[in-house]
């Protein structure tokens, strides 16, 4: 959406100027070209922020998880599990490993933190 809005918000500028058709006209189409590369290099930016931003919480609940249920763990269950995030490599591998952390914490009756996107 923001991206669109820019879209407009530098293309009603430059569509008036066009009506004109004077030597302007290329200056504007070489500053209208600038903006957009700019709002492209801005929006996907943005998008890879967000998806590091993701993959760090992602992470940050999988290790507050991993603490949580650590005491009711033997060193080969911790170290088990810990081989299986380190290998996950779809959404439904990382919802598995964290289920059987959250099994072992809802079977001690601990307080397990809710993963929230954002």
């Amino acid at each position: 959406m923001l991206a669109g809005a820019s879209v407009v918000v530098l293309l009603l500028p430059a569509l008036r100027k066009r009506l004109h058709r004077d030597r302007e006209e290329e200056r504007v189409t070489k500053r209208f070209f600038a903006s957009l590369t700019v709002i492209f290099a801005t929006t996907l930016a943005l998008l890879f922020f967000q998806r590091a931003a993701y993959v760090n919480r992602a992470t940050n609940h999988f290790e507050q998880l991993a603490q949580i249920v650590a005491p009711f763990q033997t060193e080969q269950e911790r170290l088990l599990v810990r081989s299986q995030f380190a290998q996950v490599a779809s959404r439904q591998e990382y919802v598995k490993v964290l289920d059987s952390l959250a099994k072992v914490g809802r079977e001690n009756n601990t307080r397990l933190p809710e993963f929230t996107v954002y």
